[in-house]
Order: structure tokens, then C-alpha cells, then sequence
């Protein structure tokens, strides 16, 4: 519920600040109002503020589309994605009706717009709409390829902590760009808000500002997945972590089993089957340890061992033998130790 709590307050901030800098505050408002690269800067901004408002209890993804890249990536389950797609819909929605009660205040009168995104005749730059699906495709897979490499798990400390700024900054540029081709949606949720309460051509339009930002969003979420946005460095550990965990639960499986069948048979036997089981759970955990330790070696090799705390290692944990390789101590303290620990006891199968 807090996550979507979040989501919800960070969309309504994103096209009430956004759009309303385009409504109340845009060109066609007067000569004395911002232009193009003060509607771009508030979006950005908005953006900006919330990641370092919200980010901590949801990622601030504020974006339908993001949080679809996100899942195809494989970084967050179906369940959260929908629950995050109707927080980020109704927080746009409500955004874009109090931006409606201010407007409808305007003792001069408005023209009932909302900052509604669009292309064809008769809206802004008149781009057609080969032009406009080309932009929002592409621009909304540049947007995603940007959060999910900033966002990445083991991104050095002073690279994840500008985020925030990386994202917004470039959303501000996309708008820059894009303005006079589509208003630049890049995100479904951004685009419905308005539309809903405007109808006409942009209730019409809106298929594609929901389609286009999906599309560009899944295929950066592909490519990061597939290490071609992503840290292709970190894919072979990856790889063999899901395999180490594999190895540990089968250990334990077999471990299991053969402590089972222990029951039917004498004392001799039972401690030979007790020790050969453990020696290879054993085998399981140090593979699983020394693949985390390299891991972190190649993750924050440029930020100093104690990033190594998220993985709950500490360099006593870790000898280095005299061929080279990593061994862990055998500690269960291990973070991807214990993970595969509970999953094995639970009967769950081994997660990447």
C-alpha cells in the first residue's frame, strides 16, 4: 500500500507541475511566460524531486511505462507492475482534475486544455503520425535505458546517487525535442490524466501514447536484460550465481532425501549417507558464496569493500587461495546463501 501510496502522490506531482507549467504558465498564456525550456525543466524537475522524495519506497517510477520496462527486465513481479499501473492512472487522473479546478478559477476564462498530448493539423508543430509513433517509441527507449542503468543493481554508490538528476535531466531533454511533435507523453499515465477530462482529439489520440511508450520500453527492458544496455560484465556472474543456487538447493534436496531414507536403515549407514549429503551441501554453499564474492569484486570494485554490505560479507568471510580463486569460509551469513537456504526449505524453485 505505501508503495502505491507513493506512486500515486508522484504521478499527481508529475502532470500537476508538468502540465500545469504548460497550462498556467506557457506561451500561449503571454510573452512573459516560460517557453519550451521552462515546460521542459518543470517536467524534469518534477521528476528530479520526486526520485529523491519517493524513490526510497518505490522507485519512483511515476510512469506506466517504466514500470513495464522494469518487469521486463525481470526486476519487479506481474502483480507489483499492475498494482503500480493503477496507483501512477489514478494519481494522473486526479492531478489533471485539481489542474482543471484552478484553470476553471480564471476570471478571464481558459480554453479548457490541460496540457493534453497530440499531433496532426491544428496541434503545435502539425507532425504527422508516422513522425509522432517514431518519436515516442524512440524517445521513451532512450528514457528507459537511462533508468534501468542508473537503477541497476551494484551501480556505484556515486553513479546511483545521482539518479535522480540522470532521469530527470533527461526527461527534461526529451521534452525539449519532442514538444512540438507530440507535448511528449513517454508515459501512458501522463497522457490518460488530461484526456480523460479534455475528450475531443485527445481522448481519440491516446492509443498512441499508451502503445508507443510500451513498445520503447520493452525493448529497452529487453536489451538490459540481455546485457546490451545493461552491465554485459556482471551477465557471466549473474549466471553463475543462478547456478551455484541451483547446485545449493539440489544439495539440500538431496540432503533431504537421503536423511529419509537414513530412517530405514542402521546407524553405520545412516551417518555414511548424513556426512556424504552434508559434503555436498557444503560444496553448494562455498560455490554460492565465492560466485557473491565475485560478484561484488566486479560490481564495486571502483567504491571500496564496504559496498560489500549488501551482500553480507565481510573480508573475513573471504580467503584467497593459491591458485587465485575466491573460497568463502563458509559463513551462512551471506545474503545469496541464505536466500537459497529459505527457498530450498520452502520448495521453491531457484530465482535469477
Amino acid at each position: 500500500m505505501k508503495k502505491m501510496l507513493a506512486e500515486f502522490i508522484g504521478t499527481f506531482t508529475l502532470v500537476l507541475f508538468g502540465c500545469g507549467s504548460a497550462v498556467i504558465a506557457g506561451p500561449a498564456v503571454g510573452a512573459t511566460t516560460v517557453g519550451v525550456l521552462g515546460i521542459s525543466f518543470a517536467f524534469g524537475l518534477a521528476i528530479v524531486a520526486m526520485a529523491y522524495g519517493i524513490g526510497q519506497v518505490s522507485g519512483c517510477h511515476v510512469n506506466p511505462a517504466v514500470s513495464f520496462g522494469v518487469w521486463i527486465a525481470g526486476r519487479m513481479p506481474a502483480g507489483e507492475m499492475i498494482q503500480y499501473w493503477i496507483a501512477q492512472c489514478v494519481g494522473a487522473i486526479a492531478g489533471a482534475a485539481v489542474l482543471y479546478l484552478i484553470m476553471s478559477g480564471k476570471a478571464s476564462g481558459w480554453d479548457g486544455g490541460l496540457g493534453a498530448n497530440g499531433w496532426g493539423p491544428g496541434y503545435l508543430g502539425e507532425y504527422n503520425t508516422v513522425s509522432a509513433l517514431v518519436f515516442e517509441v524512440v524517445a521513451t527507449f532512450l528514457f528507459l535505458v537511462v533508468i534501468l542503468g542508473v537503477t541497476r543493481k551494484g551501480t556505484p554508490l556515486h553513479i546511483a546517487g545521482f539518479a535522480g538528476m540522470a532521469i530527470g535531466l533527461t526527461l527534461a531533454v526529451i521534452h525539449i525535442v519532442g514538444i512540438n511533435v507530440t507535448g511528449v507523453s513517454v508515459n501512458p499515465a501522463r497522457s490518460l490524466g488530461p484526456a480523460l477530462l479534455v475528450g475531443g482529439q485527445a481522448l481519440s489520440q491516446l492509443w498512441m501514447f499508451i502503445v508507443a511508450p510500451l513498445v520503447g520500453a520493452a525493448i529497452a527492458g529487453i536489451a538490459n536484460s540481455r546485457g546490451v544496455t545493461g552491465a554485459a560484465a556482471t551477465g557471466g556472474a549473474r549466471f553463475q550465481a543462478l547456478f551455484g543456487r541451483a547446485f545449493l538447493l539440489d544439495a539440500r534436496c538431496d540432503l533431504l532425501l537421503q536423511r529419509r531414507d537414513a530412517r530405514r536403515i542402521g546407524a553405520p549407514e545412516a551417518a555414511h549417507v548424513g556426512s556424504a549429503g552434508g559434503a555436498r551441501l557444503e560444496e553448494g554453499v562455498r560455490l554460492v558464496l565465492a560466485v557473491a564474492v565475485h560478484a561484488h569484486q566486479e560490481r564495486h570494485l571502483a567504491v571500496g569493500e564496504p559496498q560489500a554490505a549488501h551482500l553480507g560479507i565481510e573480508r573475513r568471510d573471504v580467503g584467497v587461495g593459491a591458485d587465485g580463486d575466491l573460497i568463502g569460509r563458509l559463513r551462512l551469513r551471506a545474503v545469496e546463501a541464505r536466500g537459497c537456504g529459505r527457498q530450498g526449505e520452502r520448495g521453491e524453485g531457484a530465482g535469477g
